[in-house]
């Protein structure tokens, strides 16, 4: 008998977490490509022979640069029975915890429409009747459907609205 509520207690307490597919966006995307043309710039012109300061300053402004543009797209959802927590993979001390029983609904949505754009979600609360929009997207198939049935699971309306 304890064995099988234990097994219960844990089914109940699953946590899913989408950070593996935050591994395979765009943004992380957007950081290789920025990097690869750090590289190919210091070692096509051999300016870490000359000028090692001047490296070393490209070296914090292609670090800074890529990791700016590129967090805009590297949130990712944390759930479990009660919360939907949203984390970021590149600022790990950003963390938005939402209650289950606070969100209305959970949508889809994509921020400029025409030549590929930005996915995400919004999710819309219950009390202050807003919504709050954090941007993420996988190379990965099913990658949405993955997202609308586990918020299924936990009784959270979600609406493709892209």
């Amino acid at each position: 008998m304890k064995t099988d509520n234990n097994q219960t207690h844990n089914e109940n307490n699953k946590t899913i977490t989408f950070k593996k597919h935050a591994y395979v966006s765009t943004g992380v995307l957007s950081i290789i490509i920025f990097w690869i043309s750090f590289f190919s710039m210091i070692i096509g012109t051999k300016m870490y022979l000359k000028n090692w300061y001047v490296v070393l300053f490209c070296f914090i402004f292609f670090f800074t640069f890529s990791i700016f543009i590129s967090h805009y797209t590297l949130y990712y959802l944390v759930i479990n029975q009660k919360e939907i927590i949203i984390k970021n993979l590149c600022f790990f001390w950003i963390k938005k915890t939402y209650q289950i029983e606070n969100i209305e609904s959970i949508s889809k949505t994509l921020k400029r429409k025409g030549r590929g754009g930005f996915y995400g979600i919004v999710i819309y609360l219950k009390k202050p009747l807003e919504g709050y929009t954090y941007y993420m997207n996988s190379f990965k198939p099913n990658f949405w459907k993955n997202i609308e049935e586990e918020l299924n699971k936990a009784n959270i309306k979600f609406e493709n609205r892209s």
